[in-house]
């Protein structure tokens, strides 16, 4: 992200996601998304857990501070979905941009890579916002 402003805009709307409390869903708003199966639509994706780094909040320990180490200078934040799937957006350490990871569970391959794509997509559409 090229733009600095743009990132700390990108990780303001995370934050502000996830301290509305959770669990809270991920909601795409405009890109045509897959189902991940029948009946369940990726859509809306119910986050359970956030580890942020930057700000040294873990949703998932005691204390609600994480067991990785924190870094203030840096911005880097985990999700996890109720069905395992994980994303973490994290800024470069060394090119001005943005990066985000995607994982998912699944014991089938043509499956796991079908809802790899539907939750990118979800993940850009509701977190990223791209214009």
């Amino acid at each position: 992200c090229p733009e600095p402003a743009k990132m700390t805009a990108v990780f303001a709307h995370v934050r502000a996601l996830y301290g509305n409390g959770l669990p809270f869903r991920l909601a795409a708003g405009t890109a045509p998304v897959p189902d991940l199966s029948p009946g369940e639509s990726l859509e809306e994706c119910t986050v359970v857990h956030v580890r942020d780094l930057t700000t040294g909040y873990d949703s998932g320990t005691q204390d609600g501070k994480p067991t990785l180490p924190v870094d203030p200078s840096s911005q880097m934040i985990t999700l996890t979905l109720a069905d395992r799937s994980v994303c973490t957006l994290r800024g470069s350490g060394t090119e001005p941009k943005l990066k985000y990871y995607v994982e998912v569970v699944d014991a089938d391959e043509a499956e796991a890579e079908r809802r790899l794509s539907a939750l990118s997509a979800v993940v850009v559409d509701a977190l990223l916002q791209p214009s």
